[in-house]
């Protein structure tokens, strides 16, 4: 580590909240012969999420049709720009999907990742205590 884990420093100045994370782990097929996706379970994370300003969507490329939030935590996360199905964040009550990835962890133990809401499906969790929005 070439300044010691800056992440954890940081995390002593600004408030942290807590997510869930859950890696991907593969694809399987269903009983309809329908590749789906398989998750890990969920597990809890505490980290810096924060709201991306419009004026950094064109220097990330991101589509300015969408909502994106900034994540920094002690995980390694992936996204779209490392593997073709995203892991998933799970905060705010909704699903997030990471798009982007600053691969801090080799290096400090950390990772920065930008999600966006993952409105094509819903969590286990907000099924169970209706905040799917499906009715």
């Amino acid at each position: 580590m070439i300044f010691g884990d800056l992440l954890a420093q940081a995390f002593h100045i600004i408030p942290t909240q807590e997510f869930e994370y859950c890696a991907f782990v593969g694809k399987t097929v269903n009983a309809l012969g329908v590749f789906v996706n398989e998750y890990a379970a969920p597990v809890k994370y505490f980290g810096s999420i924060q709201a991306l300003e419009q004026t950094q969507y064109e220097k990330l490329g991101l589509n300015f049709e969408r909502e994106y939030r900034a994540v920094y935590a002690s995980v390694q996360m992936k996204g779209l720009d490392k593997q073709d199905t995203p892991d998933i964040l799970i905060f705010e009550g909704r699903r997030w999907k990471v798009v982007r990835n600053t691969p801090w962890f080799a290096m400090d133990g950390w990772c920065g990742v930008v999600v966006t809401p993952d409105d094509e499906n819903t969590t286990p969790e907000a099924e169970d205590d209706g905040q799917s929005g499906n009715g």
